[in-house]
């Protein structure tokens, strides 16, 4: 075998030694892709059943909306008004969430999935941002006309400020608790729930995804 032939042999061993590293690297992603879309699948379960108890919930606060109304309960109808509206913006968000896992799992482009995952975020938290504004509403919606005409000052005053921090609570939690704070330490340990780890794992598999391409 001369030095000719040896060059050609050595040289097809290579072109078929990169195929195979090729091929092993496509099937790694794929692995790899395929777990970051079932880390998403599997928070599909969840928001069917939230919304299949939004959506009774919901019917029986209308009821009771309509009931307050009618009776002239005023504080609980506005409280319960403004519970309704949240809910059901949270069922929507809770619809657009099945959209988009969908979707995700339709598409094999890392940056569409990143895309998407960092929507799925943004929508998450601003759900819970508006569910955390309504707090103050979960101090008032038990007033009524009697409770107003038989309240001492010390009553009056330990409603307001009870009142007031919670209307504090709830701003704060609604001003805070945005993307931008999500590598705090307290945004970690209020968001550490299976879902939202499930979201930052899926997250980092197309990011070391990304990084090979």
């Amino acid at each position: 075998m001369n030095e000719i032939e040896l060059k050609k042999m050595w040289q097809n061993y290579d072109a078929k030694l990169n195929q195979n590293l090729a091929i092993n690297k496509k099937v790694l992603q794929e692995i790899k892709l395929n777990k970051a879309n079932k880390l998403l699948s599997s928070i599909s379960t969840g928001r069917i059943i939230s919304i299949l108890i939004g959506i009774v919930w919901i019917l029986g606060i209308d009821s009771i909306l309509t009931l307050a109304f009618q009776a002239e309960g005023y504080f609980l109808f506005f409280s319960l008004l403004v519970h309704s509206i949240i809910t059901k913006i949270a069922i929507g968000i809770s619809i657009y969430h099945l959209i988009l896992i969908k979707q995700i799992n339709e598409t094999d482009s890392i940056i569409e999935i990143q895309k998407k995952i960092a929507n799925f975020r943004l929508t998450t938290l601003t759900a819970i941002r508006l569910s955390l504004l309504q707090l103050p509403i979960f101090t008032t919606f038990y007033i009524n006309s009697e409770m107003i005409s038989i309240m001492n000052m010390t009553a009056w005053v330990i409603q307001i400020l009870t009142t007031l921090l919670f209307s504090f609570i709830g701003i704060w939690c609604f001003l805070n608790f945005t993307p931008k704070n999500s590598s705090k330490k307290w945004f970690r340990f209020f968001f550490s729930d299976k879902e939202w780890l499930a979201l930052q794992k899926a997250d980092t598999i197309l990011e070391q995804l990304k990084a090979k391409e």
